[in-house]
């Protein structure tokens, strides 16, 4: 069975263009671990760092010309460790080294019991692994990236069409070296070069978090038999993600959006919102009719100030996205919607870059080029579908996007629909299908009950697509289940890292803190 289902992935590949490499990897020779550089010496025992060269073009059969991973290890508290687990955290186009380093290693850590190293690397269109970079400074970005948000309208969508035209033949450009080697089928082939480098058993562990999830489902269906443990957490649709119709994505969004509401009514201490309406209901009127009117004209903060301070709806959409991955924001959000609704300029400017940069995370200590390109150029590479014009498909995905979320993630996410047909790039070797697997053990699937950006629907569908899959479900909001601390969560995934036990049958699991939480007395 497993070999019938992996000749059906090997066809699929072929199918793209690309003659498939064997399977077996090409690089034998074990990892050489050391201090890291950019790290202060006493933290060398227990993190150290590799370099991993691996082919640059997995088809180029002479194999001349290489590229190097760099790669982090965080050691297990378990001496000797049983093993390593891989983590990607995501974006796509987040580096893992500084991910894993500043912000998942302590989660990570209790996830795999203590007794498994945590080993990660910046993917390919990252860090320094081939950044996609298609802009020579942040003002160009700046200018070319500020492409309108379509809102449902036939103009809007052929207005937010042309923006992305003109991004998408300035990264035609700038990439034409190396764009087609950006991908998931190529960072799962870098995936397998690493597993084999570790010296181990030659299996799999890994850890996925949202677009980790896709890689890690695409290197299941291209090496099923090299499965050992593999955790995906905030799950992407895999049909949906190849084909670039990830509709399943913000199915949610908005009823985080309404748990906001909610949580903010229960704590008027916490939130001085709640003291506008009488319930919840008025509340939730007064913000959905917020994002509704300034579609049609930008909200006034402040005309005194030079320039005028103006909240437009692609600010409003970035301050209020970001804490709906992250429930500890919230309490800024709230005070947040109450600086716009004071026109308090003071209060807005302190708050607004706290919630629009609280979901990119600390650029170091390790060298990252990576910028918001990169996301197009791993996402659109993946993806089957190219047209020369909005119609019929990319708005037909677009309007089911805006009909479930119109007010906020539908929005953002139209804008990469839009993109992602005019991509210049297809990787020159694509996973399309299908995901009817039986990997060597079971995946575990975990997902959140409100999760704005990846929904539970998603998670079912990857886990009824592979066989003797398990799934675990959070009963809490944000993206991943990291978002809200859950005993019940970790107890989980540690018994499937170290037992390899998945959870029974329809496991739901709370979380430990409320929605609302004083920022005074929250543990750090």
């Amino acid at each position: 069975m497993r070999a019938h289902l992996l000749a059906g992935a090997m066809l699929c590949i072929v199918a793209s263009g690309v003659t498939l490499p064997k399977l077996e990897t090409r690089i034998k020779a074990s990892l050489q671990w050391v201090t890291c550089p950019e790290l202060p010496a006493n933290q060398s025992t227990f993190i150290q760092c590799a370099n991993l060269s691996v082919p640059l073009d997995y088809d180029d059969k002479s194999g001349d010309d290489k590229l190097t991973l760099n790669l982090l290890k965080i050691k297990a508290a378990q001496s000797p460790s049983k093993g390593s687990v891989l983590m990607n955290p995501g974006g796509p186009g987040i580096a893992g080294r500084n991910d894993l380093y500043n912000v998942l290693s302590g989660i990570l850590a209790n996830y795999t019991g203590g007794i498994y190293d945590v080993v990660t690397w910046d993917p390919r269109g990252t860090g320094v692994t081939l950044p996609a970079v298609c802009f020579s400074n942040d003002t160009e970005r700046s200018r070319l990236t500020n492409v309108p948000e379509a809102q449902g309208t036939d103009y809007r969508f052929d207005e937010t069409w042309n923006g992305n035209t003109a991004i998408a033949a300035v990264c035609k450009e700038a990439l034409k070296g190396f764009g087609s080697l950006i991908g998931s089928v190529y960072t799962a082939r870098d995936m397998m070069e690493i597993v084999t480098a570790l010296g181990e058993d030659g299996l799999l562990r890994y850890y996925g978090a949202s677009y980790g999830t896709a890689l890690g489902q695409i290197f299941a269906a291209i090496f099923p038999d090299k499965v050992d443990k593999m955790v995906l957490d905030g799950v992407l649709n895999p049909h949906e993600y190849i084909t670039g119709s990830d509709i399943q994505q913000t199915a949610s969004t908005e009823a985080v959006l309404d748990g906001f509401i909610s949580g903010c009514v229960s704590r008027p201490d916490l939130c001085p919102i709640a003291n506008r309406p009488t319930d919840q209901k008025s509340l939730q009127v007064q913000i959905y009719d917020l994002f509704d009117s300034i579609n049609t004209a930008p909200y006034t903060i402040d005309n005194t100030t030079s320039p005028p301070t103006i909240l437009d709806s692609k600010t409003l959409h970035a301050a209020v996205i970001a804490p709906l991955y992250a429930p500890p924001l919230w309490t800024i959000l709230g005070d947040f919607f109450d600086a716009v609704w004071t026109r308090n300029v003071t209060k807005y400017s302190l708050l607004l870059p706290t919630l629009t940069g609280a979901l990119r995370g600390p650029p170091t200590p390790f060298a990252d080029m990576s910028k918001v390109e990169a996301t197009p150029a791993i996402r659109c590479s993946d993806t089957s579908l190219r047209s020369t014009s909005p119609y019929p498909e990319p708005a037909r995905i677009s309007r089911a996007l805006l009909a479930q979320s119109n007010r906020l993630a539908g929005s953002v996410t139209t804008a990469q629909t839009l993109l992602c047909p005019q991509w210049p790039f297809q990787a020159k070797e694509r996973y399309q299908g299908d995901f009817n697997v039986t990997t060597k053990n079971p995946i575990l699937f975990v997902g959140n009950i409100f999760d704005p950006i990846t929904s539970l629907a998603a998670a079912r569908n990857g886990s009824a697509t592979f066989k003797g899959s398990g799934i675990l479900i959070q009963d809490g909001y944000g993206h991943t289940s990291t978002a809200q601390p859950s005993n019940c969560t970790t107890a989980a995934i540690a018994a499937y890292f170290v037992n390899g036990t998945l959870p029974v049958a329809g496991t739901v699991c709370g979380v430990d803190v409320p929605l609302f939480v004083d920022p005074t007395k929250a543990s750090s």
